[in-house]
């Protein structure tokens, strides 16, 4: 039977591979696979998927001057004078003219084309260059389901702003309402599930259809077709989203077992839930939301009963007065959810929520209501708005509990602990929660024994000790239970010992066995995962395409790269700590840095040094001249990767293969005013074999001062650096811009440069009003294009024989 399992697991992981391999072909083939191959530009039609979604989600602020992403998927194109169809799925980069775009709606758009990572349900990045033009209005169906979401965020809206919020969320999984005080919120105390629509939904939709037919006395075979039905308009209400999915089939599954007498089998049902799903729609093998749902259910299956039984028996050990079992069931499920989904969670934030478990135990009343309440507010809502107004009442009281509880978690004394993110966190996490549950549930076999003995009812543990446990503790007793079939035995004390009628016998649960049901699901989360790494190995991940210069996304800081050839490059800047800049290097594939050029010492330009040399080799440092000292964390780094040291000093230049550089500040090893005015500015040539070179000027955190006295080495007068600034400043295509486009940066060297594209390395919503909008409306003025990593993300640049092109870089 072992090898039956194995073979059926390696049979279905090489379907799945397959189908994943055949659905990443078909979603590239024909003409529409060598424009994205090409990054090239397209006029298309595509049909809108998803609601649209401001980038970051990032409140107001973004809505009105950020991007906006819309899924969809294009239909017909044409590129180079060719017209051709297609069915493509893409993520589109637009402005905020297409925050009106619907589901089902097709619409007109011009744009380029870029490469997504291996494993992405879209095949492509289309980037935006012209609003939508509206060519064919959604389905009638599509109407409907918006005129419905519609309705029900205004009629929540107008009870309360928490209600507003989250109303929508719990009952039709539409979180564009949600703000983001609330959100992080609602993220700081493990709520966030709530909002998105999951098997609880689907459990309270199949609920209500089973009990409606029972209640009219509705033949059995009649209540499959109509539990599938409402299944279906259900997700087709609140869209496919995987946890949405996931539940509904195994809905579905669930109420074919229990009409066709067969009962229900969780384990089968879930199996076949998530089997029959990838088959479908292979890529949600990669959708975090469906690992985390699978995970979660996985671990209500095979944790929940043990962990619940295990609180039972050491709170009765431990003489705590009787708690109804549900109180004990409201605090196992949350719990056993929470053990097998952190080591998931850690990879989207480092962190542990330490109340996240009593707040869902808390809120766990209130959901099924705000669900039904609110779906019935709904439906009505859209036929006559008046019969929403008790209904929305109700939901709307039970969000704002919701809301309460979430902010009062959030804000509580150690609401979230630190913990190491990436592949190491992971697994130190699941270590942690296996040792968690084998306590767990080891002691609460040993404690059981203990309880009951202590009791009086039996002076050694019973085969289903922990049951016993739970009804004595919830204060009920098993000699109020209907007459057995036969005579049972008593042990001393007069407890009756075996099974009644309403409570068949369980088989022993040894403790051997319960930590074979733990390893049971946890190794299908260590397969769900291999799964999900094989997935990569056979979809390789796309390659940037062709560039010279990357200005990568590091938040609040500076890191630049400069293509030398393969997977060699020269860093500039590394950014503030962090893995942000080591993770843009693994995306241009950069194994060796031939040069680290470090502008000067302040953090958000060395500290992400650590990571991004780590695995990789360095030739050469480059630093400031005018840098009284390295830093400590430098300095470090530089012995545990050690190469040589050059400080650099106008007019010193160097060349590695096609990247050449010449220093135009400092004009003196001296340290002068501020730090930021000792910054390395050179002067870069990345040369190429099909074109003209890039020529670019990288300016640190130069400040005004520092600009007026390199600006004035042109003036011939004895400067002695054998330098014309102003010559060299002159033709150039890119520039850096200084400070992170402070104010204090000033605006001489711009006019002097006047390149035709400018790049701001900032951090979204940073504390110093970076980039300075006087400072953008020049760069505006002068005509140049600017690129924002707070906006934008990051950038890969390349120089041909039509101009510059700018390519956004995905993450």
């Amino acid at each position: 039977m072992p090898l039956v399992a194995v073979g059926a697991l390696l049979l279905l992981g090489s379907a799945g591979l397959v189908t994943g391999q055949a659905s990443s072909g078909l979603q590239r083939a024909g003409p529409i696979g060598a424009a994205i191959a090409g990054r090239a530009a397209v006029t298309a039609e595509l049909t809108v998927t998803d609601e649209p979604r401001p980038v970051g989600a990032t409140g107001s602020r973004t809505q009105q001057q950020g991007l906006v992403l819309v899924r969809g998927t294009i239909t017909a194109a044409a590129t180079g004078g060719v017209r051709f169809s297609a069915a493509t799925p893409v993520l589109v980069v637009g402005d905020r003219r297409w925050a009106s775009v619907r589901p089902g709606q097709r619409v007109r758009v011009a744009g380029a084309l870029a490469p997504t990572d291996a494993g992405s349900r879209e095949a492509a990045f289309l980037r935006a260059s012209t609003p939508p033009r509206l060519v064919a209005e959604p389905a009638a169906v599509e109407n409907l389901t918006a005129r419905i979401r519609e309705a029900l965020r205004a009629q929540s809206a107008a009870q309360s702003p928490d209600a507003g919020q989250l109303v929508p969320g719990l009952v039709l999984g539409d979180r564009a309402p949600l703000g983001e005080d609330l959100r992080a919120a609602m993220a700081t105390a493990s709520l966030t599930h709530l909002t998105a629509v999951s098997g609880t939904n689907c459990t309270i939709v199949l609920a209500c259809v089973v009990g409606l037919g029972v209640l009219v006395r509705a033949p059995r075979w009649s209540l499959v077709p109509g539990a599938a039905a409402a299944l279906t308009g259900f997700v087709v209400l609140v869209g496919p989203d995987p946890s949405v999915l996931r539940a509904a089939v195994m809905g579905a599954v669930g109420a074919v077992a229990v009409v066709s007498g067969r009962g229900r089998v969780p384990v089968a049902m879930l199996c076949t839930a998530v089997g029959v799903l990838l088959f479908i729609d292979p890529f949600l093998s990669t959708a975090l939301g469906f690992g985390l749902s699978v995970v979660a259910t996985a671990a209500l299956i095979g944790l929940c009963g043990p962990v619940e039984d295990a609180l039972a028996v050491m709170l009765f050990a431990l003489n705590v007065p009787p708690i109804p079992g549900g109180v004990i069931r409201a605090v196992a499920a949350p719990l056993a959810a929470q053990l097998a989904c952190a080591p998931l969670l850690v990879l989207v934030q480092p962190a542990i929520s330490t109340w996240g478990v009593v707040a869902n135990a808390v809120v766990a009343p209130v959901v099924p209501v705000v669900t039904v309440a609110g779906s019935l507010a709904a439906l009505v809502g859209v036929v006559w708005p008046p019969l929403a107004v008790a209904p929305v009442w109700v939901a709307a009281r039970c969000a704002e509990t919701i809301a309460v509880v979430a902010r009062s978690a959030a804000t509580a004394p150690a609401a979230l602990l630190p913990w190491p993110g990436g592949p190491g966190g992971v697994a130190l996490l699941g270590a942690v929660d296996a040792a968690v549950v084998t306590v767990l549930l080891v002691l609460g076999r040993r404690l059981g024994g203990r309880a009951i003995t202590a009791s009086g009812r039996s002076p050694r543990p019973r085969p289903d000790t922990a049951r016993t446990a739970a009804r004595v503790a919830s204060g009920s007793s098993p000699r109020k239970r209907a007459t057995p079939t036969r005579a049972r035995p008593r042990g001393p004390g007069g407890a009756r010992l075996g099974p009644t009628r309403r409570c068949r016998r369980r088989p022993r649960r040894t403790t051997r066995w319960l930590l074979i049901r733990a390893g049971i699901v946890m190794g299908g989360v260590a397969l769900v995962a291999a799964g999900t790494a094989a997935f990569g190995v056979v979809v390789p991940a796309p390659p940037p395409g062709q560039w010279q210069l990357a200005m990568c996304d590091v938040g609040q800081g500076d890191g630049l790269v400069l293509r030398i050839g393969g997977d060699t490059a020269m860093l500039v800047d590394s950014g503030p700590p962090g893995p942000a800049m080591a993770r843009c290097l693994d995306r241009l594939g950069v194994h060796h840095l031939a040069a680290v050029l470090l502008t000067h010492q302040h953090e958000d330009h060395y500290g992400g040094l650590p990571d991004a040399v780590r695995g990789r080799s360095v030739d050469r440092y480059l630093v400031s001249a005018a840098d009284a000292a390295l830093a400590p964390s430098v300095s470090a780094v530089i012995r545990q990767v050690p190469a040589s040291v050059e400080r650099l000093v106008a007019p010193a230049h160097g060349s590695i293969g096609p990247v050449s550089w010449t220093v135009l500040w400092p004009r003196t090893p001296r340290p002068i005013g501020d730090e930021n005015d000792n910054s390395v500015v050179v002067l870069v040539t990345v040369t190429a074999t099909d074109g003209p070179p890039l020529r670019v000027l990288l300016t640190g955190d130069l400040e005004e001062d520092g600009t007026a006295a390199l600006l004035r080495a042109d003036t011939g007068t004895g400067t002695g650096t054998g330098l014309d600034v102003g010559d060299a400043l002159r033709g150039l295509d890119v520039i850096k811009v200084a400070h992170h486009g402070a104010r204090n940066g000033g605006t001489a060297i711009l006019d002097a440069v006047r390149a035709p594209l400018a790049l701001v390395s900032v951090g979204r919503d940073n504390d110093y009003g970076h980039p300075a909008t006087g400072i953008l409306d020049h760069l505006r003025g002068l005509g140049a294009t600017v690129w924002r990593t707070d906006q934008q993300g990051a950038v890969t640049v390349r120089r041909t024989g039509d101009g510059i092109v700018a390519t956004a870089l995905p993450p």
